[in-house]
């Protein structure tokens, strides 16, 4: 009788720490998701980010997916003007044009959210954009 209660014990303790163990790796996967779709999400975000300052937006969110949400804003860090000789294709004459030229940090939030887990990951980088004047 002994003989069962003590194999009853040594397999159920077994059976706890093989789910302990499933568990755990399932958990480490669900984070490893995350983490691989934030990563491929974020150069088509750069991407829109860049299409958005060229029209003069500096902040802006959406989805990407089903799973990832953003929310980015934008603030100057420099700015300059130039001026250049440009040959105009019609008259054949050179022209002065002149751009303004801008650098703009950008931070961006993602949120990667999927069965009740949430996962927030925040990145700052510059983004160059101008527009001719």
């Amino acid at each position: 009788m002994i003989e069962v209660l003590i194999a009853g014990l040594i397999l159920s303790s077994l059976v706890g720490s093989a789910a302990l163990v499933i568990n755990q790796a399932v958990h480490v996967l669900e984070q490893l998701d995350a983490a691989t779709a934030m990563a491929r999400a974020l150069p088509t975000l750069q991407i829109r980010i860049q299409s958005e300052l060229e029209k003069q937006h500096h902040s802006g969110n959406g989805k990407f997916g089903p799973y990832i949400s953003y929310d980015w804003r934008a603030s100057v860090a420099r700015r300059g003007q130039f001026q250049s000789l440009a040959l105009d294709e019609h008259t054949g004459k050179r022209q002065k044009q002149g751009f303004e030229i801008t650098l703009n940090r950008i931070h961006l939030k993602l949120k990667y959210h999927r069965d009740k887990r949430e996962k927030l990951r925040e990145y700052d980088f510059q983004e160059l954009s101008w527009r001719q004047r």
